[in-house]
């Protein structure tokens, strides 16, 4: 007689459907960071305006659906590549962020692993805008995080949040 044990899979989920893929309207709603005072001499909390054309296109694509081993773990996901740019200008590639469960043929090449319920982070231009995707809330966040630590005291340069809303366009 044999008796089949079922082991959980404590390992983590990924989306493994592929229907994330598509192109995304996204709106910023409100922006705010910090700002140099030149007259107090001092960095200071602050509300940015939010710019009328701030609209942007996020194209997610996707690339394939993988099967690996990782830390003991069956994994199973897709892998999706993504590019970001305003309306009819230049779009660029958004980079995701490594997984440690990332299978080892995927590392640096940008590929973009997603939570079933579409959460992400990728970045662009080597990391000055860091974008997070909720595709179930059609939420987004991103961050600027360059400016203050790199010593110079002007609002040339200054660290930012945005949030906004997202709408699928297909």
């Amino acid at each position: 007689m044999s008796v089949a044990i079922a082991q959980s899979n404590d390992g983590p989920k990924f989306d493994d459907t592929g229907k994330y893929a598509g192109n995304y309207l996204c709106v910023p709603l409100a922006s705010g960071g910090v700002r140099w005072n030149e007259t107090a001499k001092e960095w200071q909390g602050a509300a940015f305006k939010v710019p009328p054309d701030g609209q942007f296109l996020f194209q997610i694509i996707l690339s394939k659906r993988m099967e690996w081993k990782s830390f003991g773990f069956s994994v199973v996901g897709v892998t999706y590549q993504a590019n970001v740019g305003p309306l009819g200008g230049h779009a660029v590639g958004c980079w995701g962020e490594r997984e440690g469960y990332q299978p080892a043929e995927l590392v640096g090449y940008g590929h973009i692993l997603m939570s079933p319920d579409g959460n992400f982070r990728c970045n662009t231009h080597g990391g000055l805008d860091y974008y997070d995707f909720n595709l179930t809330t059609l939420r987004y966040q991103r961050n600027y995080h360059p400016g203050f630590v790199d010593g110079g005291d002007s609002n040339e340069n200054t660290p930012l949040v945005e949030v906004g809303k997202c709408a699928r366009m297909d």
